[in-house]
């Protein structure tokens, strides 16, 4: 019965946590940015101070508080081509692989680099190189490393992309509160999409434990944005780009994720 309740105690107390890690994140962002519009350079690079600082509290909260220890915040340099295999070329490739269509579809419409405008550069390096890399290290590595040492890695991952959805759905709600209304569709899709990224991402970092091959992934993903799925279906040579790129994908991605055995062991201990 004591066990239980220890166990009981843990579930909620890093449930707890996380969810306002995830909270703490959106406050601080909006408390930096709330007075410049968001499409702005100025309003980018304060939502990305806010996400910074975000980062960085919780660390040092995690840190002091017991919850993650030194080791796990010790970045590894252990390197050899059987590791850089695995948690680089083969994650990388798999998603690569997932995307066929979509990147045929690009490179047959010739919108595979399309040039950026002087406020679309501002936006990609938050999109493509900033923002990847602190939500990777924030929602994967240290909710990640807070709720693996209580919950399942199944369990682990839900949450994590639950708390990865809500986050990137807040100005839709913004919107709902003040002006009455807002794009149910846009909310709709943004938050399935959100979400099921959370779910790969994890099961990625479950796997690999490296932030660099998921920002990567996650810039990519942003980069390619929200699959026009309409369009593959036009021409039979890109559904069959996709349905031979998803089915290969998520086999390769199965073999690759399939043994969970090892991963709780992976992350607990660094």
């Amino acid at each position: 019965m004591f066990v239980g309740r220890i166990r009981t105690s843990c579930f909620n107390l890093t449930a707890v946590i996380a969810f306002n890690i995830a909270v703490f994140t959106i406050v601080l962002i909006y408390v930096f940015s709330c007075r410049t519009p968001r499409n702005t350079t100025l309003g980018i690079n304060l939502r990305l101070f806010g996400m910074f600082m975000s980062a960085l509290l919780s660390t040092l909260f995690l840190k002091s508080a017991g919850f993650i220890t030194e080791k796990e915040l010790t970045p590894s340099i252990e390197y050899s081509i059987p590791l850089f295999l695995e948690t680089m070329v083969i994650p990388l490739g798999i998603t690569l692989m997932l995307f066929t269509g979509p990147l045929a579809d690009r490179v047959l419409s010739r919108t595979l680099f399309t040039a950026p405008t002087h406020y679309q550069i501002k936006e990609k390096f938050r999109s493509y190189i900033i923002g990847p890399i602190i939500e990777e290290y924030l929602y994967r590595f240290l909710l990640t490393s807070l709720l693996i040492k209580c919950y399942s890695v199944e369990s682990t991952i839900l949450i994590t992309a639950i708390l990865f959805s809500l986050s990137h759905t807040h100005h839709h709600y913004m919107a709902l509160l003040r002006s009455g209304s807002c794009d149910w569709s846009e909310l709709g899709v943004h938050s399935l999409s959100t979400f099921l990224f959370g779910l790969y991402s994890g099961l990625l970092f479950v796997r690999t434990k490296s932030i660099v091959c998921l920002s990567l992934i996650h810039a990519f993903c942003n980069w390619m944005s929200v699959v026009r799925y309409s369009r593959l279906w036009t021409k039979i040579y890109k559904l069959f780009a996709t349905l031979i790129g998803l089915i290969s994908g998520f086999t390769l991605l199965y073999i690759f994720t399939k043994d969970y055995t090892q991963y709780r062991a992976l992350i607990y201990y660094g």
